[in-house]
């Protein structure tokens, strides 16, 4: 994983920059991931399809999926 910045993600919390524990939970699980973040509506679909033909090519990748707006988490989840 390369993480080229931003300034939303690099704030710093107790001394760890947010990006670096994301970087870590992801090295961790040795596992192919893919991630989607910062969606809109119609647009996790089209990321839950393609990550259903993708999985079983790689029975071990990782979704993660994050809506750009935390109130559309509960329709996220429903999908």
């Amino acid at each position: 994983m390369v993480v080229t910045g931003n300034i939303k993600y690099d704030i710093v919390t107790g001394g760890v920059k947010i990006a670096d524990d994301l970087k870590r939970f992801i090295s961790a699980r040795k596992r192919p991931v893919l991630i989607a973040g910062s969606t809109h509506g119609g647009e996790e679909e089209i990321v839950l399809d393609a990550f259903a033909g993708l999985a079983r090519r790689f029975p071990d990748l990782l979704l993660i999926l994050a809506p750009r707006h935390l109130a559309r988490t509960g329709d996220v989840e429903r999908l």
